[in-house]
């Protein structure tokens, strides 16, 4: 799926794509839901506190990957 460059990370997300705004607008229920995958995913989607995702939550994913690769096992809280 990557074409170019190997020095960029391309996050595919094909199941929950929501735009940030639907978070941090303020309102108590969201209309949105987000899959996820546990021990991938940053932990604000692990415990349902969506209004805490943003642009970390995409990151956090990315050094989970890193860690499984280097380390063999899922990440969990306490790593």
């Amino acid at each position: 799926m990557l074409t170019g460059t190997k020095e960029v990370v391309q996050l595919f997300d094909f199941d929950s794509l929501v735009p940030i705004t639907a978070f941090t607008s303020g309102a108590e229920d969201c209309e949105y839901k987000i899959s996820h995958t546990k021990g991938f995913s940053a932990l604000e989607l692990q415990t349902g506190k969506l209004r805490k995702v943003g642009k970390h939550t995409d990151i956090y994913a990315v050094g989970a990957i890193l860690f499984y690769l280097v380390f063999g096992t899922i990440p969990t809280a306490l790593d």
